[in-house]
């Protein structure tokens, strides 16, 4: 008897310690908003290979979120008096996931835990699916295999991730992060020579991109353009040369690349697939966004999606004389709370405004055996309080769990359900260390 009060007493220290670290947590947390869509945690076994290529499974537990002409919150353009997108205008079906590589992930009120450089997987992974009929300028320039960014990046075809890490919903863009991922680089010297490079990156407003940028954030980024090609100019075949390995090939390979580009047929679209490190995200110096899955605390943030899809005449720009401005026009649809279909903004005005941007949340990470969630013990859906306390009576003899429940309860899979178990469960509640 007294062995199994002191067992009760250990399992239910680890209830009131999680219960103290869960209020601490409610407190720390900003007034409630309105949550719209809600990103799925990705375990790091199975996060997306950024590879630029759709990959079977990869995303299908990915949230999915349209923009187009017809689901945008506002478009905008850039072509004189036009004010309807015409019907060929791009479209963009995303997909988003997070994850994160700490065994230990806090909620804001123990932001001082949390370390970047110790979870380098932790961010999150986009998959940009472009329908895109029209060909575009091309900003950066492809050097030998990277290409480093072009602050020109939101003048050509790609796909913008505008971030308010703090849910500040600011009447400005103050301490939000503004990423341009472009579909292509420019194959030659020379701003917008041909639209055959590799795939890029730049954020504008908070570091404005550059080399230490690149340095510094690990972002990563890989596109593949659906493009066909006239016989007599096809693209290369095989991965890309080594630059620094053999310089000839890598020569060859790129003037190959620029011919089939040039000459290219027709444009279909483009896939991107990008991954913004939490890092990536941070303001002030310090901790932007802090991955926090409790449920009694969710991390929450603000985000605006913004397709670009210029277009980009090449004979006309030949004709006039290399005269840009003539012959190039963006429409831009964006992902924000903006009256549908109001033109009347500017190209800053209709992404810059954290206030209209959607609240997006990082959905709950949570194991599982097969249909059995791990940790809910009374299989309600959820992993909270309540859970450890059955794990715990459990473990003291006052309470016996069976079938899904004692599944659910057995975490470390030892098929017995212990002191050990009780206590990853309350950890993963408190948000101290989330279960596989």
């Amino acid at each position: 008897m007294k062995k199994t009060k002191k067992v009760f007493s250990a399992a239910m220290a680890c209830v009131v310690s999680v219960s103290m670290l869960a209020g601490f947590a409610v407190s720390g947390n900003a007034a409630e908003k309105e949550v719209e869509y809600v990103i799925p945690y990705v375990s790091p076994a199975k996060i997306p290979t950024i590879d630029g290529v759709s990959t079977a499974g990869e995303w299908d537990k990915a949230l999915v979120i349209d923009v187009n002409k017809d689901t945008v919150g506002a478009y905008y353009t850039e072509q004189g008096d036009e004010i309807t997108p015409p019907d060929d205008s791009a479209s963009l079906k995303a997909y988003l996931l997070w994850s994160s590589d700490l065994s230990a992930i806090t909620d804001p009120a123990f932001a001082f835990l949390y370390n970047y450089n110790d979870d380098p997987i932790g961010g999150l992974y986009f998959k940009f699916e472009v329908k895109d009929t029209t060909k575009a300028w091309a900003n950066g320039l492809w050097t030998a295999n990277k290409v480093t960014g072009d602050r020109n990046a939101e003048q050509a075809d790609g796909v913008q991730v505008i971030v308010d890490p703090g849910l500040r919903q600011a009447f400005s863009n103050a301490e939000c992060w503004k990423y341009t991922f472009n579909a292509y680089s420019a194959g030659n010297p020379g701003v917008g020579s041909v639209p055959s490079g590799n795939a890029f990156w730049w954020e504008h407003w908070q570091v404005t991109g550059g080399s230490g940028t690149y340095e510094y954030y690990p972002v990563q980024v890989k596109s593949t353009v659906h493009w066909t090609y006239d016989p007599a100019y096809p693209m290369p075949e095989g991965p890309e040369p080594i630059g620094a390995e053999d310089p000839e090939a890598w020569k060859a390979y790129k003037s190959k690349a620029d011919d089939a580009a040039e000459h290219a047929i027709a444009y279909d679209g483009y896939v991107i697939e990008a991954f913004l490190p939490w890092i990536a995200l941070n303001y002030d110096g310090g901790a932007g966004i802090i991955p926090s899955t409790t449920e009694e605390f969710k991390t929450k943030i603000g985000m605006c999606l913004n397709l670009l899809d210029w277009t980009f005449d090449w004979q006309k720009y030949k004709e006039s004389g290399n005269d840009y401005n003539q012959v190039q026009y963006c429409w831009s649809s964006n992902l924000n709370k903006s009256t549908a279909g109001d033109n009347d903004t500017s190209w800053s005005a209709a992404t810059g405004r954290s206030q209209n941007f959607n609240v997006f949340e990082l959905g709950a990470s949570m194991g599982s055996a097969g249909d059995v969630m791990k940790g809910d013990c009374n299989g309600d859906g959820d992993i909270s309080l309540a859970d450890v306390s059955l794990a715990a009576l459990h473990v003291a003899g006052m309470e016996v769990l069976t079938g899904d429940n004692f599944t659910a309860a057995d975490v470390n899979g030892d098929d017995s359900v212990t002191l050990p178990d009780v206590s990853k469960i309350a950890l993963h509640v408190a948000g101290i260390e989330l279960l596989d």
